[in-house]
């Protein structure tokens, strides 16, 4: 490993390489960008990364934050992963994640960052069945989220400011209907029967919500 690091180093600096088998070097004009997931400064402490390479590869050094620090990028991230796999697998009928999904993924640890993400949301989109990517389809287990929100399906603060008792009651009204139209894929007799109500109840939380059944099917 030093020796390749050495040779590295000698490329850096003179410009030059030499082919395998070759008997003259050939001069180059690049620009190298290199990444690492490793505590180079402490490598470096203990002999395994020389410092002469460090250098000449960090002139201009960026620290990207793993998933879990991202805030608000991981949402666009994960969309970004579903739209993508949407049209490489032929799955129009997936058109989101769930609310609890989004939930979810903003909750996760994301321990193997980028590329976990992506693994995760390709097999979601493969086995989905439903308009909308669930936790189950993930494959994420609650051990896996946050300490701070252990539970997949935490929601935003109930007490906050401008937000009463019956602005919940509403909020929470509207996204149970939302979600039952996404699983009854716009019917509205099936709506009923999953939350426990009467056609007409479901007829005047549409329009009550401003909600368009037909947008949910397929």
């Amino acid at each position: 490993r030093s020796g390749l690091q050495l040779r590295i180093v000698g490329v850096l600096q003179d410009k030059i390489v030499e082919r395998v088998g070759g008997r003259t070097g050939k001069k180059l004009d690049v620009r190298i960008i290199a990444a690492t997931n490793q505590p180079l400064p402490e490598m470096m402490a203990r002999g395994r990364f020389r410092e002469d390479l460090y250098y000449r590869i960090s002139v201009m050094s960026f620290m990207l934050p793993p998933l879990r620090e991202r805030g608000e990028d991981v949402t666009l991230l994960a969309r970004y992963f579903l739209d993508r796999f949407r049209a490489e697998y032929q799955k129009s009928q997936v058109v989101d994640f769930s609310s609890e999904c989004l939930r979810l993924i903003e909750n996760y640890d994301w321990p193997g960052n980028i590329r976990e993400m992506e693994n995760r949301i390709r097999r979601a989109v493969i086995i989905a069945t439903d308009r909308f990517v669930t936790p189950a389809d993930l494959d994420v287990t609650p051990s896996s989220l946050h300490p701070e929100n252990p539970d997949s399906g935490a929601t935003t603060p109930l007490l906050s400011p401008g937000k009463n008792l019956s602005g919940a009651r509403e909020e929470a009204e509207k996204r149970m209907l939302t979600e039952a139209f996404a699983k009854a894929r716009g019917n509205i007799s099936q709506v009923a029967r999953l939350i426990g109500t009467s056609r007409p109840t479901v007829h005047a939380l549409i329009k009550k919500h401003g909600l368009n059944p037909h947008e949910f099917k397929d």
